[in-house]
């Protein structure tokens, strides 16, 4: 697909832009911590559920000056019905963004997956869709833009790890890379961002990062092909320990900076996860691990490198396929303790959040 083809498709959405929430027009922004906060949460886990307190949630991330959340909307779930959007599943994350916006917290939107009706033949919400339907894609990705822009959010993320199979697999050709019908699909949802909220951030990729000369070409070829159409490429980065993390980021990683920075975007860490194999239960060990990191990130000129970092809050789960818990208000056995004190683990990084104030100094 050229990119004047994309831009015909984007015209076209545009037109039957949908109107945003009816109670967004009477949202009143408070200050928001300084864009620049380097400090943030990948939520959804903290944010929805049956027994979960969002308000609250948000309150003990503003207070510790956290400054960020990173929370999706799934296509596969909110489009599930070709016809119409679910109103239950979208009212959650209006209600999230509003919330946010009153308190002055900044969101940044993930947009991904696919429903099943755009790829008929493949099961799965990985799947990319078939070219007939990337015009719904596009619209898809106005009409949430035009929503959440009206409560406050102007920054929107593509997808979730496209590298990954488990998360992204293209359809119009088995043999091809996937990068192919990622970029277009990229170039697709920032034309229509852009169109529809100029004062929105786009970030691209979300890669699941380990150290790769082939994905670091790969991703210099395709930042090229797509230049322009992002502001911020977002990386996500695992390791056993947090030292071999800091390592990692502060060395391996920036070295894409160059390719990065001559296009004039920004290199944020939006999944840092904790150490594989970690026992879910216990929440001292993960704060520890949390505090480590981020008071590297605070202390160390060289992480400069990076503009953001957020931290995932993978809820503890029995699930041994699930052995992740960052900052988590996890369900506890007593409901009366639940999603009432902070766990270590955010308490954490609270503590060294709350003593940031001014941007860190770029080389």
């Amino acid at each position: 697909m050229t990119r004047r083809s994309i831009l015909f498709a984007i015209a076209g959405a545009c037109a039957c832009a949908s109107q945003p929430p009816p109670h967004a027009g009477a949202t009143q922004e408070a200050p928001a911590i300084f864009a620049e906060n380097p400090f943030g949460v990948t939520g959804a886990p903290l944010f929805l559920g049956d027994t979960a307190d969002p308000n609250e949630s948000l309150n003990l991330l503003r207070s510790g000056n956290i400054g960020w959340v990173r929370m999706d909307i799934d296509w596969s779930v909110a489009g599930a019905d070709s016809a119409h959007y679910d109103s239950r599943y979208l009212a959650e994350h209006d209600a999230i963004a509003a919330r946010a916006s009153q308190i002055g917290v900044n969101v940044c939107m993930g947009l991904a997956y696919t429903p099943h009706w755009v790829h008929p033949g493949f099961a799965g919400r990985q799947f990319a869709p078939y070219p007939r339907y990337y015009r719904r894609w596009t619209q898809f990705v106005i009409d949430m833009v035009h929503r959440y822009s009206a409560l406050g959010v102007h920054c929107y993320s593509i997808w979730n790890e496209p590298n990954s199979l488990e998360f992204f697999a293209p359809v119009v050709s088995q043999s091809s890379t996937w990068w192919t019908e990622y970029e277009t699909l990229l170039l697709l949802a920032s034309g229509a961002i852009r169109a529809t909220d100029s004062a929105a951030r786009v970030v691209g990729y979300e890669l699941a990062y380990g150290p790769s000369k082939r994905l670091e070409r790969e991703l210099e070829a395709s930042l090229d092909r797509v230049s322009g159409a992002i502001d911020v490429v977002g990386i996500h980065y695992y390791a056993p320990d947090p030292q071999l993390m800091y390592d990692a980021m502060v060395t391996r990683i920036p070295s894409t900076n160059p390719l990065i920075r001559r296009q004039g975007l920004e290199l944020w860490l939006t999944d840092a996860n904790a150490p594989v194999g970690l026992a879910p239960q216990d929440s001292a060990q993960t704060g520890t691990w949390v505090k480590s990191l981020m008071a590297k990130f605070v202390q160390r000129p060289d992480t400069s490198s990076w503009n953001k970092t957020f931290v995932s809050s993978l809820c503890a789960d029995p699930d041994p396929g699930h052995p992740l818990s960052i900052v988590s208000h996890c369900p506890t056995a007593d409901p009366a303790k639940q999603y009432r004190h902070p766990w270590p683990p955010l308490a954490a990084m609270r503590s060294v959040a709350a003593g940031f104030r001014e941007p860190p100094q770029r080389h």
